[in-house]
């Protein structure tokens, strides 16, 4: 029986919104914390041995059109690096999906059958999908994959191309479903052999007429070996910290159990991996669509051996000529050092360099060196600093950034510039500057919050330079969060929210999020969003209604992961035309503790339309 059937408990879960739909094999908190030391490199006798850890000095930008010599399409597998030492596979027999990944003569993934590869698999929510120990993937709706079907049946392979250190794959989608046939998506592939790891660009063109109803979406599904059955990551409320790595014991013994348990990657990775911490990590930046939900399960008695199986979600409604694009990472070796590679490829706003990684920032005209936790880099104000690109966060949020530093010369201003999606030049008007002594470290404290560019932008990437010449050392850099929430007058606010229940699909414009409830049970999720129930306890919200008077939120969090009414709040609400503002506190409702993860908003209980002007998770 194939790994697959697990997803079809995605599908009804998005339809039914059931928390009774998915029974989590367990709860999804660690564990067990595993320590550095135990997963720093492999033992002597482990098979697997440490490869070259290899960071990127900025973010890889895939290049969306056909690249390289067009090749003849062969038949098997074809690989980036070499495959006695590590190197991906696509499989040329299979749409040219990912079915392998070989580090140093262990296979990492695999490719039981067309199901058990890496790819992306999207569903449509108006569809059935059915498996009974007799007719198991006949009543199947749409599910185009790149590999190939159910039967047996293998994709075919449209175009090949290759140049140095990548590959372009081209092929048309097939359906999952037995006797289905060719899918109305076709599949193009990106891949780049990075020195250590493998950045992949998946992208579906949708060239049907119809429409998929909005549902879940591997994004991608992911299969790894029986050789690495543990599973590995971070999921705590210090990301970006190097906190120790987590490890799980999400398991069941048989496919036919049908669990798909959720799990909320803080750090947007995770890994299966074998005792030693050698494995594989998946690591998917966020990206339109994208969730933050992730599915994670090992599966004992799989046929012909036993699999590990880990998805990232997206949530689609697949229209007339639409295409969605997905990036993402397969990063193999010891885990500890493939975590440092990742906090060079995912944005985020708080920087330790404790992994000795320099995190996505490089010197202009200058080299960046981290070392024992500590990066430094000569500076002037010819010689710059800079982020990566893509942070994206809101500056009202944010107004305040602190440094740990210090110089190894003189004193000087250290100043910090940021560019917005806005407003894409470093210029004095968007910095500001304190003064950096040498000997200890000694916090720098930089307000931004009278620095209109900052406080009504989206932030998107910081420069630090210093007056005078000098040698800066930094020990870390954190952008304080005064609350957390979405505006929707930026970008990345747009498909965080998705209408999953009985309204029509959201829009965001003017700075607002609206739709139309279709019936008296409309409701919407969050993305993840990962705070302390303790120090975050107020749920403020802005909207405006056209009919009905009460609303309510509902939460999850890492203990509780299950949506119910006792994890709920309802409020009052106004129903005249104009937008109002309405305060939830969450701290009087017991569940309202530890970490939550995803937020539900019931706007309405009728039909009707609404628009929301943003929603705020505050301090009591």
């Amino acid at each position: 029986m194939n790994m697959r059937l697990l997803r079809s408990c995605s599908v009804v879960w998005l339809s039914a919104m059931s928390a009774a739909a998915c029974t989590p094999l367990s709860a999804i908190a660690p564990s067990a914390t595993v320590p550095a030391a135990a997963i720093a490199s492999a033992t002597p006798e482990s098979t697997l041995t440490a490869a070259p850890t290899a960071y990127p000095s900025s973010i890889p930008t895939a290049t969306l059109s056909p690249l390289g010599e067009i090749q003849p399409i062969g038949d098997g597998y074809v690989y980036l690096g070499d495959p006695k030492k590590v190197a991906l596979g696509f499989n040329l027999r299979a749409g040219g999906a990912i079915g392998s990944l070989r580090f140093r003569g262990v296979e990492f993934i695999d490719d039981a059958d067309f199901g058990r590869y890496i790819q992306f698999s999207p569903y449509d929510a108006d569809d059935r999908y059915l498996c009974d120990a007799s007719a198991c993937f006949v009543t199947w709706g749409w599910n185009p994959l790149q590999a190939g079907s159910a039967d047996g049946v293998p994709a075919k392979v449209q175009e090949y191309r290759r140049w140095s250190d990548g590959v372009y794959i081209r092929a048309p989608g097939t359906e999952w479903g037995r006797r289905k046939g060719t899918s109305d998506v076709v599949y193009e592939t990106w891949a780049w052999d990075r020195g250590g790891y493998f950045e992949v660009h998946t992208r579906m063109s949708h060239l049907g007429t119809d429409t998929h109803g909005l549902a879940g979406a591997e994004s991608p599904a992911a299969y790894f070996g029986a050789a690495i059955p543990v599973e590995y990551g971070y999921t705590g409320l210090a990301p970006f910290t190097a906190a120790e790595i987590q490890q799980y014991d999400m398991v069941t013994g048989d496919m036919s159990e049908n669990s798909n348990p959720s799990i909320f990657p803080s750090e947007s990775w995770m890994a299966f991996g074998d005792k030693q911490g050698n494995g594989l990590i998946l690591a998917v930046p966020p990206q339109p669509k994208l969730r933050g939900d992730w599915s994670m399960v090992f599966i004992r008695n799989a046929y012909p051996d036993s699999i590990g199986y880990l998805a990232p979600f997206a949530y689609l409604e697949t229209t007339p000529s639409s295409v969605f694009d997905l990036t993402y990472y397969l990063i193999p070796g010891p885990i500890s050092q493939g975590r440092a590679i990742v906090y060079s490829l995912i944005p985020h706003t708080t920087w330790t360099f404790d992994l000795n990684s320099a995190e996505g920032w490089t010197g202009i005209d200058t080299r960046t060196e981290p070392e024992n936790g500590v990066l430094t880099a000569s500076l002037s104000s010819a010689t710059a600093l800079t982020s990566m690109p893509g942070l994206d966060f809101d500056g009202a949020q944010s107004p305040v950034v602190d440094l740990t530093a210090r110089t190894k010369g003189d004193g000087t201003e250290l100043c910090l510039g940021f560019v917005t999606l806005a407003e894409w030049n470093f210029d004095a008007a968007k910095s500001t500057c304190a003064r950096v002594e040498p000997g200890p470290f000694q916090r720098v404290h930089l307000d931004f919050s009278s620095n209109a560019a900052w406080m009504n932008g989206a932030v998107t990437q910081l420069q630090l330079t210093t007056r005078a010449p000098t040698v800066l050392q930094i020990d870390g850099i954190t952008i304080a969060r005064e609350f957390y929430g979405w505006e929707f007058n930026l970008p990345r606010d747009a498909g965080t929210w998705v209408g999953i229940n009985q309204m029509l699909p959201l829009q965001t414009g003017n700075g607002t999020l609206s739709s139309t409830s279709t019936g008296d049970d409309p409701y919407m999720l969050s993305p993840r969003l990962g705070v302390d129930g303790t120090e975050f306890s107020r749920i403020e919200i802005r909207m405006r209604t056209q009919a009905g008077s009460d609303a309510q939120v509902f939460f999850v969090t890492d203990k509780d992961p299950g949506w119910d009414e006792a994890k709920s709040q309802h409020f009052v609400t106004v129903s005249d035309g104009s937008f109002h503002s309405y305060t939830i506190d969450m701290s009087a409702i017991p569940g309202w503790t530890g970490e939550i993860l995803q937020l539900r908003l019931d706007p309405m209980v009728t039909r009707g339309n609404f628009v929301v002007d943003y929603i705020r998770v505050l301090r009591p």
